[in-house]
């Protein structure tokens, strides 16, 4: 029975490989909406930014965001700071978009 079943699986494997070396150079595809929602994630640049309660350096400071920490953001931007939800925002210039972002 295994000298049946070692074709089929040489076979597979060899679709399989196949599959996977034809898709590594094709082009990224654009970013879905998932459930009609925008993705709107943001890397930070900083080694440390202030999140604020308003979108000025003349808010208080709420918290603090480490460098290459992900956060969720959204498109409302208001004197190069960008809001991040809840009444915090952060300096725009820290920030990077996530690369599947659908948001900018």
């Amino acid at each position: 029975m295994f000298l049946f079943l070692r074709p089929l699986l040489l076979i597979g494997a060899a679709v399989a490989g196949f599959i996977v070396l034809s898709n590594m150079g094709a082009a990224p595809q654009a970013p879905e909406l998932v459930g009609g929602v925008q993705r709107c994630d943001f890397k930070v640049t900083a080694d440390l930014l202030n999140v604020r309660t308003g979108p000025s350096t003349q808010y208080p400071v709420a918290a603090k965001l480490r460098r290459d920490a992900l956060t969720p953001g959204t498109v409302e931007l208001d004197n190069g700071f960008r809001k991040l939800g809840n009444e915090r925002w952060v300096a725009d210039q820290f920030l990077s978009p996530d690369k599947l972002n659908t948001c900018r």
